[in-house]
């Protein structure tokens, strides 16, 4: 998230969505009254930034974000947890961004950390 503050400071907007997948085999864990909670296997977070120049758009880019649900988070790094957000789609079962125009299209195909951001 800290991250995502920096690359939100290189561009106009930034749409972001996240959310927990719950593989096949997922675990539970029981909550207070003894009721089953899913435990999410993985977590997925997708980023779509983009420029305005005279009021068109002028850049848009795109990445995603797959990461295992585990205690030691310090093991996973975001910059080997990175993939396209179609990628991110097939994972979690659903299409994201939808109320986006047409031109934002394109950047889910990316899966190349550069062509999102010169900060990485």
């Amino acid at each position: 998230e800290n991250k995502e503050l920096v690359w939100k400071s290189e561009c106009d907007t930034m749409y972001v969505v996240t959310g927990p997948i719950f593989d096949q085999g997922y675990k539970t864990t029981p909550d207070k009254n003894g009721k089953a909670i899913p435990v999410a296997t993985r977590c997925f977070k997708a980023m779509i930034k983009c420029k305005w120049t005279n009021g068109k758009l002028s850049e848009v880019k795109g990445i995603g974000f797959l990461m295992d649900n585990v205690k030691d988070t310090a093991s996973q790094a975001y910059t080997s947890a990175y993939t396209s957000i179609e990628e991110v789609e097939k994972a979690c079962g659903f299409t994201l961004f939808t109320n986006l125009p047409s031109e934002f299209l394109s950047a889910k195909q990316n899966k190349t950390p550069s062509s999102f951001t010169s900060n990485w």
